[in-house]
């Protein structure tokens, strides 16, 4: 999930972008791929009493991020970026002693039960 979450914005930037997927791998994985501009932190406390419980294993960020989704091909070329800012949604899985975000869900239309997010 960390490579999903970036610490600089690339905005529209498709050759940005482009660098961004090559770099670390990314490209060809799937059509297009979601990445959140923000700290690992601030993701992190999403799966903490900070975040709000959803269902089973996913939490709701309780502020709007902002996300990308990027539309690339196989060789990295990027095709289209747009900019979303919403609530995040991820699947928080116990890792080690933590439980941390481990997948970032797509944005679905959700009514948080308004519990805090404690697995």
């Amino acid at each position: 999930m960390k490579k999903h979450i970036i610490p600089m914005d690339f905005g529209e930037d498709k050759a940005q972008w482009s660098k961004y997927l090559g770099d670390n791998s990314l490209c060809g994985r799937v059509p297009v791929q979601s990445f959140i501009y923000n700290t690992v932190d601030e993701v992190k406390e999403i799966c903490s009493p900070k975040g709000e419980h959803v269902s089973e294993n996913l939490c709701r960020s309780r502020s709007k991020m902002t996300v990308y989704d990027v539309e690339s091909i196989e060789d990295c070329t990027v095709k289209k970026v747009t900019t979303k800012n919403h609530e995040v949604v991820v699947a928080c899985d116990k890792v080690g002693n933590k439980c941390l975000p481990v997948h970032y869900q797509a944005k679905i239309n959700v009514i948080p039960k308004g519990d805090p997010c404690i697995k």
